[in-house]
């Protein structure tokens, strides 16, 4: 579901972009502009696929302790992103308004118009390229999974809501989508960084779980290395220890306890309990929300203040003039 809910906006947000500043030129008599607009979203799709190799690249170059450092970092980043988007909708209530005063600046200046019209929908379109990119990985990250029905459908939506406005030439209550969206999305961003705190409470385990891989690779083939197994004891402690605190910091835990549906099956066959965070309805509530079935005492604080926080940050900018 944040799929959709990350598809919808975000492709929404750069059909009204491209809507709204074709409209003007149309408006003014300057259709002879419309290839910059064009190639400016070309432009800006192909660099957003850049950035989501480059992105993938650097992303499989950690392991371990560094990949959940970046895994963390990457939430909190996308936390951040995000409820700024949600915050600066609320703000601007007038987009198009917006849009065209910086469209009009452009032509008035008479001086490169078609690359000022160009650049204006590139970044416009390259900046909601790099959100999706972060936003869904992120999710990845959250859930070990994606859903692509729900981000071709959430995609799907949002052009048709396009077409019905520009070409249809329909009225469309964008304020009530973008506001049932955006409450629905303040779940998601607390999530996110509950998640990246989570990520970094796994740092300490996996750092000292890569300590025992490192260590074993030393083995000889043959004979036995005592002061190597001593090492080898030690690591294989700091691992036992680091679970054991992320055990007792937890708030509580049932990932192992409740009712259970048969369709839903561990690695191990066992049918899973419904609200574990990898159960039927854990699992749906963990995609909506950022659910953790065992979450720390941290995680929970992170998520409440992001939660409160941002809903604090969203009212006030919406009942701003």
């Amino acid at each position: 579901m944040s799929e959709f809910l990350i598809m919808f906006r975000e492709v929404l947000e750069g059909v009204l972009v491209v809507g709204i500043l074709y409209t003007f030129i149309i408006k003014t008599g300057r259709k002879h502009l419309e290839k910059s607009i064009i190639n400016g979203v070309i432009t800006a799709f192909v660099m957003t696929g850049v950035f989501a190799v480059i992105f993938q690249v650097v992303l499989g170059g950690f392991t371990g302790h560094q990949a959940a450092i970046f895994e963390g970092v990457t939430m909190i980043i996308a936390a951040v992103l995000l409820s700024t988007m949600i915050i600066w909708m609320a703000r601007n209530k007038n987009v198009a308004e917006s849009l065209e005063k910086e469209a009009s600046k452009i032509i008035e200046k008479d001086k490169n118009v078609a690359l000022g019209l160009f650049a204006l929908t590139f970044f416009a379109i390259f900046r909601e390229g790099v959100e999706v990119v972060l936003f869904l990985y992120a999710i990845i990250f959250t859930t070990g999974g994606f859903s692509i029905l729900g981000a071709v459908f959430g995609s799907v939506v949002s052009l048709f809501i396009g077409y019905q406005i520009f070409v249809q030439g329909q009225k469309v209550a964008l304020k009530q989508f973008f506001n049932y969206t955006s409450i629905l999305l303040i779940f998601v961003c607390a999530g996110l960084v509950a998640y990246g705190v989570h990520e970094f409470d796994e740092v300490p385990k996996y750092r000292a779980m890569g300590k025992v891989q490192s260590l074993e690779a030393q083995r000889p083939a043959e004979g036995t290395n005592l002061d190597l197994e001593k090492r080898i004891e030690e690591a294989e402690a700091e691992v036992k220890e680091a679970k054991e605190v992320m055990k007792n910091n937890e708030v509580w835990n049932i990932n192992d306890k409740g009712p259970v549906f048969g369709f839903n099956i561990d690695d191990s066959g066992n049918p899973r309990p419904l609200l574990s965070d990898k159960g039927a309805v854990g699992q749906i509530f963990k995609g909506f929300f950022g659910y953790n079935g065992n979450p720390s005492g941290i995680e929970v604080i992170a998520y409440l203040m992001t939660l409160g926080l941002v809903s604090f940050m969203w009212i006030r900018a919406s009942k701003s003039e």
